[in-house]
């Protein structure tokens, strides 16, 4: 099968004939599929593609199962077998090597850095020439989700590498072409009007690069009424200068801020705040490291966003943002990918893209040895990979989030979040319009008092006119609610059962048959059928992972939402006859506990 989605959508089978997919919902549908290929999509974010303009119908569903039904008759009918894959809440389509142009597109981008990387720039024009070729106008669907890894950003990130490689092989025509299209399609990415201003200053064209500056300058100030960055202006100075320098040394560092949004309000985290600005104005001979570590969706990285934004003037060479995505669907960010995009504006493309992450950690270090620098490195996976990112100067600070502990990160303090208190989780929920403090308590308390949990509750009430917080409240109260209405969460929790070995899992899952604070180590044996030193040690793998809480030195407690995806994991995994046979043996072990 051929899979055509840089584009309007085109589906061919081996012989080259075309699959009729057709142009309505069922290529969106699809089209949003392949758009994520090999991952497991959910449904509501299926639906959200699909009827995107429009509220998403009650038999969205039922319809979305008729195009997989269709779908597989289809591929059936052309030889390919069973593509379309399902699970309890999910989809995943699943493409061969050379199938789909996605990733054609994106192995071209790899195999260009490397050619690069090995100062061969004719080849690496050649690539990207070839993969641009693959996009043959607007896709299928007119709305896709913006992400790192997806068409419309690779469709940047290849011109971009082209520019760059039409640079590196002396062609600056065909690089200021490129620039200029790259100017035109998104006018506020500062970073091509500053190669566009020094590449013709560079060849010559000196009133052209002037013009290029004052053409910025106008976008800026009438868009977002601000002034060009540091950057641009440096490189505008050397124009009037007549300063040229094309030499591939390292540029001056770059004040740069690329933290998310902060969000609106941040409640009940002043204690927290408090003792992380104390902590980071204490004069130090390393980088300040503060680790905020907690429960999926307790809000970790809204805390780290919110300090970046607040202390950031005490950090004028630059607020950076690295998403290490330890625990997405879309994969681990390496260490050595996160520190090429780190050197991305201070170091010459080849010497970043030929190095190991050792030969990077240590450029690094070096570049920012002298430098004030604030970086969020949110989601690590591990402990090495933030001594790596760690930036050299000690008059840094690093904020780093984790779902798990950090055990041997000499931090310079390490924080638990932990849920919200009741009052300021009501807070948080509670507006003019759904203002209701008893029905906002009983909603935080199913909500198990979680930031992410909340805000989702939150959207659900003002995007369904006529709900209430007293029929939410009930909602969620009624066996499978949570699951349902705060999926988004429940699932986020999950991807962190994922990475976790399978005998943990087991144990993990089926520790939701275990009511209120009675989970024990004996216990916990028992749903496994192993030893009871062997279930300590998963348990405290859990604590270690949040998602298990110590209510007393030898009993513990799963957070609310926690029991929700336990539960969703076992009913998906374990059959009737496995849950029956682990409920009995857990009742004669409770048995016995109580005859002892």
């Amino acid at each position: 099968m051929q899979f055509a989605i840089l584009g309007p959508l085109e589906v061919r089978d081996d012989n080259g004939s075309p699959v009729a997919i057709g142009d309505g919902n069922m290529a969106v549908f699809l089209d949003a599929l392949l758009c994520r290929s090999g991952e497991w999509v959910r449904l509501h974010d299926l639906a959200d593609a699909v009827w995107h303009d429009h509220e998403v119908p009650p038999s969205a569903y039922g319809n979305m199962r008729t195009y997989v039904w269709r779908l597989r008759l289809l591929f059936a009918e052309h030889g390919a077998g069973q593509r379309i894959e399902s699970r309890r809440g999910y989809y995943r389509i699943r493409v061969l090597p050379g199938e789909l142009d996605l990733d054609e597109a994106r192995e071209a981008v790899e195999s260009a850095q490397a050619a690069l990387g090995n100062s061969d720039p004719e080849r690496a024009v050649e690539l990207l020439s070839k993969a641009l070729v693959l996009w043959r106008g607007r896709p299928a669907s007119s709305f896709r989700e913006p992400t790192v890894h997806g068409p419309d950003e690779l469709y940047w990130t290849v011109r971009e590498r082209l520019a760059e490689a039409y640079i590196a092989a002396g062609w600056l025509d065909g690089a200021v072409t490129v620039l200029r299209e790259l100017s035109t399609d998104d006018p506020f990415r500062e970073g091509v009007w500053v190669s566009l201003v020094r590449l013709l200053h560079g060849a010559g064209r000196r009133s052209e690069a002037i013009l290029a500056y004052h053409q910025a300058c106008s976008i800026l100030d009438a868009e977002l009424g601000t002034e060009p960055g540091k950057e641009l202006t440096l490189a505008y100075r050397a124009v009037l200068v007549d300063e040229v320098d094309l030499a591939p040394a390292p540029r001056e560092p770059v004040t740069r801020n690329d933290l998310p949004r902060v969000l609106p309000q941040l409640v009940g985290r002043r204690d927290a705040v408090d003792t992380i600005e104390k902590v980071a104005r204490e004069e130090k001979t390393a980088p300040t490291l503060v680790t905020l570590e907690g429960l999926p969706g307790v809000g970790k990285t809204a805390l780290a966003v919110y300090l970046g934004h607040r202390l950031g003037a005490d950090y004028p060479d630059g607020q950076r943002y690295v998403d290490l995505r330890a625990h997405s669907s879309r994969g681990e960010v390496s260490t050595a990918d996160a520190l090429r995009r780190l050197l991305g504006l201070t170091r010459p493309q080849n010497e970043v893209a030929s190095a190991d992450v050792d030969q990077l950690a240590s450029l690094w270090r070096a570049t920012t040895s002298a430098l004030r620098l604030l970086l969020i490195l949110d989601d690590v996976v591990d402990v090495e990979q933030v001594r790596q990112l760690a930036p050299g100067a000690a008059g840094s600070l690093v904020v780093v989030t984790s779902r798990h502990g950090l055990t041997g990160l000499d931090a310079s303090l390490s924080l638990v979040v932990e849920p919200l208190r009741p009052a300021a989780a009501a807070k948080l929920l509670a507006s003019d319009e759904f203002e209701d403090p008893p029905d906002a308590d009983l909603v935080a308390r199913q909500c198990g008092y979680l930031p992410a949990a909340l805000h989702v509750a939150g959207e659900r009430l003002h995007r369904q006119p006529g709900r209430t917080l007293s029929n939410l409240a009930v909602r969620l109260a009624e066996q499978g609610g949570r699951r349902i209405e705060l999926a988004e969460v429940v699932d986020r929790i999950l991807t962190s059962y994922w990475r976790l070995p399978d005998d943990h899992r087991l144990v993990f899952r089926r520790l939701c048959l275990i009511r209120d604070a009675r989970i024990t180590a004996v216990a916990a044996a028992a749903l496994a059928g192993t030893e009871t030193d062997h279930a300590e040690k998963v348990l405290d793998r859990l604590l270690n992972e949040h998602l298990l809480r110590r209510v007393s030195p030898n009993r513990y407690a799963l957070p609310a939402l926690v029991v929700d995806a336990a539960r969703q994991a076992m009913l998906a995994e374990d059959s009737p006859n496995e849950i029956r046979s682990v409920r009995e043996r857990l009742d004669a072990t409770a048995s016995a506990s109580s005859v002892a």
